[in-house]
């Protein structure tokens, strides 16, 4: 091979490598562009008469523990479309079909604020579908499991998916954290929570007002 034939091959090889790494550099560019743009697209719009509210944490009232004690109420956490997964009894998980009825508060988070282990893994591409898919796995768990009213219970589901998004509170941390940030849907079913309440503690107060006439 000539010299001129050697530096020609050099000049082939060099014009490969250069163009192989313009694209890949490209491709990069191109998937960054991509989990931004999903990441602009996360949409937290609520929607109250589907019971859909994306990314959040959601309270429901419980008939006669929630009429006896208002704190009491019954939890679910939703994905990023607003649909509720709920564990609602032994060994079911409910999807989009909240087991107390209509959603009475709600605490709404932001997914981008969360440092996913499954993002820093590569499993998700953006903070939607690493919420997504530590729910999947909370609902996974959860579905062959048994349901006790007081320890493993549909706070004890909301907790582990909080845990599988890199999130270590206990149950009852999370739940204070609940109570602090959440808001009511509307006043009118903020009414409905208190109003058996009262109605109980007025006949307690007018029963004992009698009996001490």
């Amino acid at each position: 091979m000539t010299e001129v034939e050697a530096m020609a091959t050099k000049y082939d090889e060099v014009h490969y490598l250069n163009a192989k790494l313009q694209v890949n550099n490209r491709d990069r560019d191109d998937d960054r562009n991509d989990r931004a743009e999903m990441t602009r697209n996360i949409s937290f719009q609520c929607e109250i008469g589907k019971n859909r509210f994306p990314f959040s944490v959601v309270w429901g009232s419980l008939p006669c523990l929630t009429w006896l004690c208002p704190i009491i109420g019954h939890l679910g956490i939703t994905d990023s479309k607003g649909q509720v997964h709920d564990f609602a009894g032994p060994y079911t998980i409910c999807i989009d079909d909240f087991m107390t009825g209509p959603v009475i508060k709600y605490w709404q988070i932001d997914p981008r604020s969360i440092d996913f282990p499954s993002l820093q893994s590569g499993e998700a591409r953006n903070p939607s579908e690493a919420w997504d898919l530590a729910l999947q796995r909370g609902d996974a768990k959860y579905k062959k499991m048994m349901h006790t009213l007081c320890w493993n219970n549909c706070h004890s589901h909301v907790r582990y998916c909080f845990n599988m998004m890199g999130i270590r509170d206990p149950t009852i941390i999370m739940f204070i954290k609940f109570m602090w940030n959440c808001k009511y849907v509307s006043f009118c079913r903020m009414f409905v929570v208190y109003i058996p309440f009262l109605i109980i503690v007025g006949i307690i107060l007018f029963i004992s007002w009698v009996g001490k006439a």
